[in-house]
């Protein structure tokens, strides 16, 4: 899942713990500083500070806001609660010491805490499980743009019907024209197959917050290979209220019976964040944490699993269904072509928030 999935980390210079580098320790190793002689406890301020200077030399890119994520975790309070000038007891200050040391040595913040947002989401983190990240929010969003699009266009359509006004053309719904503007008149159901779901955080994301539509004939499945994966999904899923029903099967092969029956050729949206990473990618020690298989595209380019993705939405979508699919931004020509070939139209690609190349949108 990302080359692009962890910008930051891909082009940094070789972090200095894999050249020999030793970080020198913390000035309030002991708990204390000496001043002429008297012991002076360090501040919140201070231990912070201190902290952060020790994660950036150790090459992390965010080093303050993951020191006072860790002083938080070691029990001291907030960094909008905390009053720089607070002190610091030896046993926070030993908690937040160690915490500190997982964190320069390059483990991901989200498993020292055992937890990761996503939009609106406190979810599970650990090992084993791919760790969510920021620019995928947007493929999330662009999901469930169209699912409210779409469902605004059968409303529409149902009332129209009633009133016998009839529909001139799909594209009088649509509206703004967007992903939905061409299809012809759609089914009720707004089925979503989250592919490649790993914590279940684009398939609970669309599941809770369309929940306020009330659209009946919603349903969310996520499908996710990873025994490990599988599991976390389900508890971030029992966390709130069980809205997605979560498969452990492979994503690119039929479903076990009954699922495929069910699904195939029926679903509104598939939505994937796949496994996309070209080879030639260098990926920082974080990204390096998350489970290969959660990572590599497979071939030089890194498209074998996205162009099999495509291949795999085209069956399980209804008419009119959409895909959107993340990916590197160097890969974005080659999966329009892709998805083009395989007879979706309406494709195009949407940007992050940095301008980055990063999904491919398209109509079934």
């Amino acid at each position: 899942m990302p080359a692009a999935r962890n910008t930051q980390g891909e082009n940094l210079p070789r972090s200095r713990e894999r050249t020999g580098y030793q970080h020198p320790p913390l000035l309030a190793e002991k708990g204390a500083r000496v001043r002429k002689g008297v012991a002076v406890q360090l501040t919140w301020g201070q231990a912070v500070r201190e902290g952060a200077a020790q994660l950036q030399l150790a090459g992390v890119d965010s080093p303050l806001h993951d020191a006072q994520e860790l002083a938080t975790a070691a029990g001291l309070p907030p960094a909008h609660q905390a009053p720089s000038s607070n002190a610091v007891s030896p046993q926070q200050l030993a908690e937040f010491r160690r915490l500190l040391e997982r964190r320069i040595r390059r483990e991901p913040l989200q498993h020292i805490l055992g937890t990761m947002w996503f939009r609106y989401l406190e979810l599970e983190a650990r090992p084993g499980v791919f760790i969510v990240r920021p620019e995928t929010e947007m493929v999330a969003q662009a999901g469930i743009d169209y699912l409210k699009q779409r469902y605004d266009r059968v409303r529409a359509h149902k009332a129209a019907m009633e009133t016998g006004a009839g529909v001139a053309n799909a594209a009088e719904l649509s509206g703004d024209g967007g992903l939905a503007g061409t299809l012809q008149p759609l089914p009720a159901e707004l089925i979503t197959v989250d592919l490649f779901s790993g914590s279940g955080a684009i398939a609970l994301s669309i599941a809770t917050e369309l929940a306020e539509l009330r659209a009946p004939h919603l349903e969310v499945v996520g499908v996710e290979s990873s025994a490990v994966a599988f599991a976390s999904a389900e508890r971030n899923n029992a966390r709130y209220g069980n809205p997605v029903h979560f498969i452990q099967a492979d994503a690119l092969a039929p479903l076990p019976d009954p699922f495929e029956v069910q699904l195939r050729g029926r679903v509104a949206l598939v939505i994937a964040n796949p496994p996309y990473v070209p080879a030639y990618h260098q990926l920082s020690p974080e990204v390096q944490a998350d489970p290969k298989e959660a990572l590599w595209g497979g071939g030089a380019d890194g498209l074998d699993i996205p162009l099999r993705t495509i291949a795999r939405a085209s069956e399980l979508l209804a008419p009119g269904g959409a895909l959107v699919m993340e990916h590197a931004s160097e890969q974005a020509e080659a999966l329009r072509a892709a998805a083009v070939q395989a007879g979706f139209t309406a494709v195009s690609t949407g940007r992050d928030l940095a301008g980055e190349l990063r999904w491919l949108q398209a109509e079934r």
